[in-house]
This record gives C-alpha cells, structure tokens and sequence, in this order.
C-alpha cells in the first residue's frame, strides 16, 4: 500500500501541509522547518515507497498534466518523427513535470469508433500534438474538432495552430550565402516527391533559393536528384564546364551523400570543383563536415509544447502559427569560386 502524506508527516514528526509543500517541490519554511527537514521529508518518502497519486493530483489541479501525441501507423510518409523532436517535446514536458502520452492510428480506425484512439475518445490529456503532416483524412480532422482538446501540428505548414521550420527562408539564406562568397552559378538539387503531395519543405526550400535567385537577377537551375548521372557530364564534360555551377544546394542527407559519392566517382572534389550547401538535422560528415542549414527539430519540439500549453493555459481557441528557423552548420564545403 503506497503510504499517504500522514504516514510520512507522523514518521519525520512534522505537520501533513509542511510534506505536501515539500513532496510538491516546494521548500518547507516556517519556525521549526529547516533544509535540514525537508531532506529528511525528501529521504523518508523514498524509504517509504511514497508515490504522488496523479489521479488525485488531477482531481485538485483540474487537469492531468499529459499532453498527447497523435501519429499515424505510416510513420514514413505521414508521420516521421526525428529523434529531435522527440527529445525537444519530452525536455519540455519534463521541465514543466508533465508527461507524453503518444497514439498512433490508421484510416482504418477513422470509420470504427472502437478502433479511434482512446486520445481521441476519452478525456485524458490536457492538449494533443499532432505529428501528421502529410494525407490527414477528412475524418481525421473532424475528429480532433469535435474532441475540444487544444491541438497543434508539428512539421505542418498552417497558418494557424502549426509549428514548422521555416525552409522557404533556409532556402533563401543558401543562396545568399553562396552569393556572398561571390557564386552566380548556383544549382539546386531538389528531392523528386514520389506522391501527389510533397511535404512542403521540398517545395518551400526550392522556392525560397528561386525567390533569392531572381532578386539577384541570376537564372534559377534547378535540377533533380535522380538526374545525376547526366548533369554530373556538366563537370566533367571539358566543353561543358565552363558553364558549370560553381556551388550547389542539396535538399537533404540523402541528396548530400549523393553528390559526393558522384563527384568522388567522378574524380571531383568539394569544395574544389564546387561548393556545397545542405540541409541535415545535426553535423553530418562523409569526408569532412558539410556547410548546412540545420533543421530546427528540437526548437520546433520544445515551441510545439510550449504554443500548446498557452492555448490551454488562456483558452485560446486558435493561435497564429510559428515558422522557426534554421541554424547553421559550419563545415567545409564552400569556398569562393575559381579557388
């Protein structure tokens, strides 16, 4: 049996409030209560097993602490959750002494009532996030609506109740970091979606390098991935290279890799034959530290958390979303053109 507030105030000789202050991490003070005693408090409830009921705690403080996290069973192409998100959300929670309490669902469960997750039929959280960005079912939607539970997309362009990396103004600052160096021929090397609905970033990154590109009065070259084998002749080609690119933007890890691969294959070298800058979610070495932009997974975490709770905190019913920014990544794979 999990011993009560007055087990432990009896055994340490103490009034019950001065151990409920204290087990609820506040400081015991008052005439006869020292740090000396809260230690003991602290000691004796261990020793004890002593657990805070959180259904109680619930009861008293009318909410459960617990934030929901709603996925989808395509964590691939629907759902994808990077390890810094994760952490982001938990360290968040953690300092606030909440929990996480995560569900997953397919369409499937949309049209069955007894298959929809519990998250979204019983009142157990205080707010949910929502980690599905690409394909929501119609269902889906109006299921989160009619749950009256504040919500928040993560990784999901919206302009209300979303927090997302801003890649339209990453890809804006690649190219004009490229273009700071004294680059004009600049490629970038886009990721072809294989579904009828990309998730934005491959859309944004690109256009926000166009946007820059057309500023700077330079014609955009935008190329695919998937293509390599025939732009990769522009380099290697002696009568085609004196109109190659001289730096390139790459999507992502995956096209990052590629283009290395490529030019090693091919004898080429970054940053000797061309500059490069990518997008990655950490540092990410193949041969040496590649310059790129990198995507905000823990700040978009911690923000979704914490745009979430001040929507229950005011009862907002909506709130304007929050685009968060890259940083950067400083490696070695820029240099100014002709070295």
């Amino acid at each position: 049996m999990n011993p009560t507030l007055r087990d432990i105030a009896r055994e340490v000789g103490v009034s019950q409030p001065v151990v409920s202050k204290v087990l609820n991490g506040g400081k015991a003070v008052g005439a006869n209560a020292s740090e000396k005693t809260r230690l003991k408090i602290l000691k004796t409830a261990e020793q004890m097993g002593y657990r805070r009921h959180m259904g109680a705690v619930a009861m008293r403080q009318k909410r459960f602490n617990i934030i929901g996290l709603l996925m989808s069973t395509d964590l691939e192409q629907r759902s994808a959750l990077p390890p810094g998100m994760l952490a982001g959300i938990c360290d968040c929670l953690e300092n606030k002494g909440m929990h996480l309490s995560i569900a997953r669902m397919n369409d499937a469960s949309l049209s069955d009532p007894l298959k929809t997750p519990r998250l979204l039929r019983e009142l157990a959280v205080d707010g949910m996030l929502i980690n599905y960005n690409r394909f929501q079912p119609a269902k889906m939607n109006a299921l989160i609506k009619r749950s009256n539970l504040p919500a928040v997309w993560l990784n999901d362009k919206r302009s209300k109740d979303a927090v997302y990396p801003d890649d339209l103004d990453a890809g804006r600052r690649a190219a004009v970091r490229l273009m700071d160096l004294g680059h004009r021929r600049i490629r970038y090397v886009t990721q072809t979606p294989e579904e009828d609905f990309p998730h934005y970033s491959i859309l944004d990154r690109c256009r926000g390098y166009e946007l820059e590109m057309e500023r700077a009065g330079l014609q955009a070259d935008v190329v695919s991935s998937t293509q390599i084998k025939h732009w990769i002749q522009d380099f290697t080609d002696p009568a085609r290279r004196a109109k190659a690119p001289t730096a390139l933007i790459t999507y992502s890890r995956d096209t990052m890799v590629k283009m290395i691969i490529a030019f090693t294959e091919h004898g080429l070298s970054v940053p000797g034959d061309c500059s490069l800058i990518g997008f990655c979610g950490e540092e990410f070495r193949l041969h040496k530290t590649i310059t790129s932009l990198r995507v905000p997974e823990k700040e978009v975490g911690e923000s979704g958390v914490k745009l979430l709770l001040r929507k229950y905190d005011q009862n907002i019913a909506s709130a304007t979303s929050l685009p968060i920014p890259h940083g950067w990544i400083e490696g070695e794979t820029l240099a100014p053109p002709g070295l």
